[in-house]
């Protein structure tokens, strides 16, 4: 039998998902959605609020890209490097953009096999 760190990395993305990992992977990726939401919300009302209220939103953010980042990673089981890399190039200006496009496609296809219907907002069953 052949151990799950023998398997190359397409085939285990190819493998289905658990009922528990399909839920962790749909409510990481509307953590992500959210905090682009959030993220872009701040940007705009920023200049109108307290400094204190912006820095509170950014921090909001950036709390729901990390555990958003984590859930996905953790159900389409990623290595510890991966998502650590993923993390580290969200704090880099235009490339957080590219890195979050393709944890979200990573996501949205492995939903799509698992049964679930992806939307605009996210994931249901």
């Amino acid at each position: 039998m052949v151990s799950s760190r023998d398997r190359s990395r397409h085939e285990v993305d190819d493998e289905p998902l658990g009922a528990a990992e399909g839920e962790q992977l749909a409510l990481g990726q509307k953590r992500l959605i959210l905090s682009i939401v959030v993220s872009y919300v701040g940007s705009r009302v920023g200049a109108e609020i307290a400094v204190w209220v912006v820095v509170c939103v950014a921090a909001a953010s950036v709390a729901l890209t990390v555990d958003g980042v984590l859930k996905i990673g953790k159900a389409l089981r990623w290595s510890t490097s991966t998502i650590a890399i993923s993390l580290v190039l969200m704090l880099v200006p235009l490339v957080n953009l590219i890195v979050l496009l393709w944890v979200n496609g990573k996501a949205t296809g492995a939903l799509r096999r698992a049964g679930y219907r992806v939307g605009l907002f996210g994931a249901s069953r």
